[in-house]
């Protein structure tokens, strides 16, 4: 996939140069300012808009930003390609994660979870992964009670709802 072509090659260069923090807390910022406006992207994006005029909008965005991180959104204009930043930046953050022994996980729950809770899964799955764990915790009104974990292209699903559908199909 391309974008986990950028990503890499951003990563990369980022770790040989000692800045991934910077990397990552710049294109954060990026993102953020991109959802926030998408006129950028448009912008940047439009075929009549030529590269030059495209790279001096970038750089008076991002004025502040380390020369290697504007650098790399250059090497995306010159390839047509800035269209594809926010999903390059989900990549990065993904290596990013692995380079920490980091797994996200996603908790969907019908209430909001206490700060015990959390930290009791936490422990359960990092003792059982062997990773730092990332907890995202999100409200599902689908989800009636219990819990559903979604890692790693894993599931594991606890709801009332899962368990009411498993009784039913073993009854009939």
């Amino acid at each position: 996939m391309l974008s986990t072509e950028y990503a890499l090659a951003l990563f990369q260069h980022g770790d040989e140069l000692n800045k991934l923090n910077i990397f990552e807390e710049q294109f954060k910022s990026l993102t953020e300012a991109i959802i926030s406006n998408e006129e950028i992207i448009k912008i940047i994006a439009h075929p009549q808009v030529s590269v030059k005029e495209k790279k001096e909008i970038l750089s008076n965005i991002l004025k502040s930003f380390d020369k290697d991180m504007l650098h790399f959104c250059y090497v995306l204009i010159d390839n047509g390609r800035f269209e594809v930043l926010l999903d390059v930046y989900d990549e990065f953050v993904v290596l990013i994660k692995k380079s920490l022994n980091t797994m996200v996980v996603n908790v969907f729950s019908a209430t909001t979870l206490s700060n015990d809770k959390v930290d009791e899964l936490k422990n359960l799955l990092k003792k059982k992964y062997n990773k730092n764990i990332e907890i995202i915790a999100t409200l599902d009104k689908k989800v009636l009670g219990g819990i559903r974990l979604e890692f790693e292209g894993k599931v594991i699903d606890s709801t009332l709802k899962t368990n009411l559908d498993d009784l039913k199909s073993n009854l009939m």
